[in-house]
């Protein structure tokens, strides 16, 4: 377990949200989008994720949806959960060329979805260094199906919402396939080596 030393910033949805849209509409699109936050803000290796998912909601089935998703779904292994495989990182690429190609045979997003997740430090984008004083690990998670959603939750090592702050965040909202909302951006106090309170933080007047 970690004991926190000193307070921090994190961008995290509110539970009442949960996802968020990704900029992107179409699956290939969305990838590259993935690929530039990961390849540029990130340690993240983007043909690396920490978990690689594809899920077939109940009623469907790979009839139903498409025989073609068995060739994929072969490649992993089920989990203890019904219509869901767990994939290695090698298949990555043969599932995300398949969610290519059935992206727009999809009516819903509760038929079938590809589920990423990565954690990872975050570095400056103009020369990769890592920012120092990182005490938590960011995630991202990703849900592609008909429409593309995510789950970012970013630790950011200020200590105050200060001009160096915002000049980062402006730095990395480019490589971005989300939008930011500062809004959801809170500093996060800390005692005795826990998260005592949240404070929303906004940009200096």
């Amino acid at each position: 377990m970690i004991t926190l030393e000193r307070p921090y910033i994190v961008y995290s949805l509110p539970a009442a949200k949960v996802y968020q849209p990704m900029k992107a509409k179409k699956t290939a699109l969305a990838w590259q989008g993935i690929q530039d936050l990961l390849n540029n803000v990130t340690t993240a290796d983007p043909l690396v994720p920490d978990d690689i998912i594809i899920k077939i909601h109940a009623p469907f089935d790979i009839k139903t949806i498409d025989p073609a998703l068995l060739e994929v779904v072969d490649r992993g292994e089920p989990t203890e959960r019904k219509g869901e495989w767990k994939m290695n990182a090698k298949d990555l690429p043969a599932a995300l060329q398949y969610f290519e190609n059935v992206q727009p045979r999809l009516k819903s997003n509760y038929e079938v979805h590809l589920y990423l997740t990565y954690s990872f430090k975050l570095v400056q984008p103009a020369d990769k260094t890592i920012l120092e004083q990182q005490q938590l690990k960011s995630l991202f998670l990703v849900y592609l199906a008909r429409t593309h959603v995510c789950m970012p939750t970013l630790f950011f090592p200020f200590e105050e919402a200060s001009v160096d702050f915002w000049n980062y965040i402006d730095a990395i909202k480019a490589y971005l396939p989300f939008e930011l909302e500062e809004k959801y951006c809170r500093l996060a106090r800390i005692k005795n080596g826990w998260v005592s309170s949240f404070k929303k933080v906004g940009r200096p007047e």
